[in-house]
């Protein structure tokens, strides 16, 4: 069953409403902090870190699927930066949840 389904938003409803359940529908995650552009407004400039392994994404991804989200932002940076974005889109949109995409 798709997360985005009718029958799933009237379910989380319900689950607020009746039950105080406030377990997060919607998340962002920052895949990068990599970018390829030099903003003079940016803090990140000069800051950046490795990125994580597609694997400790997988189980982030896991955790938040289970913690009932169902709309996963991916931002960075710039996310495009990855070799393996098309990997974390995959694995989102494969848990039948929906990916956003921000470059």
């Amino acid at each position: 069953m798709l997360r985005t389904s009718r029958l799933y938003l009237t379910y989380r409803k319900i689950k607020y409403v009746y039950f105080n359940d406030r377990s997060p529908a919607v998340a962002s995650i920052k895949v990068t902090q990599r970018c390829n552009l030099r903003c003079r407004h940016c803090t990140w400039v000069g800051k950046v870190k490795d990125d994580l392994p597609l694997s400790a994404w997988k189980n982030i991804i896991n955790e938040l699927y289970n913690r009932g989200v169902s709309v996963i932002f991916v931002e960075g940076g710039e996310p495009t930066l990855r070799d393996d974005i098309a990997d974390i889109i995959g694995y989102i949109q494969g848990k039948g949840m929906v990916c956003v995409l921000f470059t």
